[in-house]
């Protein structure tokens, strides 16, 4: 039943809003209420912002795979060789089998099942890749025992950093040996360029070595081994190895300082496309056009993630201008590390 005067509803909300409808508003003192859940930046996205900051973005920010398979036709008949993945995985397999399975019984059932399992050719067709496997792992057995590293007790060190206020690094170092001084290790199997796994990998350890540094845990050294890449066209090399080294010099402040750099590099690649468009990136300010222009005209650049983001025909003044946070973004990225002019000495000095 309606009745003057008195205001009703089904929404007891609703209600108590037009009861108080043009009621005096008493303004009580504002309130501030901290912020207290930090920035959480981990390992791995520190070490990709630095190697390749442009798959953030893609990956993260765009939410988009941008691998893309070879799709070949593939003949009707059986093949006489493995591809360089399945050589990888294989050996990967067969080196951290052998660090705690070492007897030479534990080894021929590994080949055993591996031949059963269809992964390679039959015999006597798969006999050559499964020696070079065997090769391989020989080779990388024989360095890791040259440096004391044991492949079977290797761990990883937990981190949990504040860098700053609010921003805090929280992960693990994997692959670090133990002891007083360990040695944070990186092994790689895959037979390609340089560029590809092993260059990648002196960078990848110095951003272990930086917040160990920060975190002040022991990790004195790296230590990359990896496949060479002209092995086994080239007999003489089988394997790459270095020490990575970071400036024994820098304090545990100044490494924070360095990662605080890195986080707000980090922060920018999340919401820019940090594009390096092959060397142009990091090139003197007269070589960056021509550089663009020469990576932006090659075979590789409709396949690459800056093709995916830009386009077909970008333009460098649209990407590098003087106001980009791309540009921004690697001129931060150039201060960050003094790195050795050539990878030719047994140590690679970062400072």
């Amino acid at each position: 039943q309606v009745q003057t005067g008195t205001i009703w509803a089904h929404d007891d909300v609703a209600r108590q809003a037009a009861t108080t409808l043009g009621d005096p508003v008493v303004a009580g003192p504002l309130l501030t209420v901290a912020h207290t859940s930090p920035i959480v930046l981990t390992p791995e996205l520190l070490e990709t912002t630095y190697i390749e900051p442009l798959d953030i973005y893609v990956r993260q920010t765009l939410d988009i795979f941008s691998y893309r398979k070879n799709e070949k036709e593939i003949p009707a008949t059986i093949p006489l060789t493995i591809d360089r993945k399945v050589s990888a995985r294989l050996a990967k397999e067969l080196l951290f089998h052998t660090s705690t399975n070492p007897s030479q019984g534990a080894t021929d059932d590994w080949d055993a099942e591996v031949r059963r399992s269809g992964v390679i050719p039959p015999a006597p067709f798969s006999d050559d890749a499964i020696d070079e496997v065997h090769e391989l792992v020989q080779a990388m057995q024989a360095n890791l025992a040259a440096k004391a590293i044991d492949v079977a007790e290797l761990k990883s060190v937990d981190v949990d950093i504040e860098i700053e206020p609010g921003v805090k690094v929280v992960g693990a170092i994997p692959m670090c040996t133990q002891g007083p001084e360990m040695i944070a290790t990186a092994i790689y199997f895959r037979a390609s360029a340089k560029s590809y796994e092993y260059g990648p990998a002196l960078h990848r350890l110095a951003i272990r070595l930086l917040i160990a540094r920060a975190a002040g845990i022991p990790i004195k050294n790296g230590y990359v081994l990896a496949r060479h890449e002209k092995w086994p066209k080239d007999e003489s090399h089988i394997v790459r190895e270095r020490i990575v080294v970071l400036d024994p010099s820098m304090t545990l402040a100044q490494a924070k300082e360095r990662l605080s750099a890195l986080s707000d590099m980090a922060r920018t690649a999340l919401v820019s496309p940090c594009a390096g468009f092959g060397k142009a990136a990091t090139a003197d300010d007269q070589e960056k056009a021509n550089e663009f222009d020469v990576f932006v005209s090659s075979d590789d650049f409709h396949t690459s993630d800056e093709f995916l983001v830009f386009g077909n025909d970008p333009e460098f003044e649209e990407v590098f201008h003087a106001k980009s946070a791309v540009l921004a973004f690697w001129k931060q990225h150039q201060k960050l590390f003094t790195l050795p002019d050539k990878d030719s000495k047994t140590e690679y000095l970062v400072k």
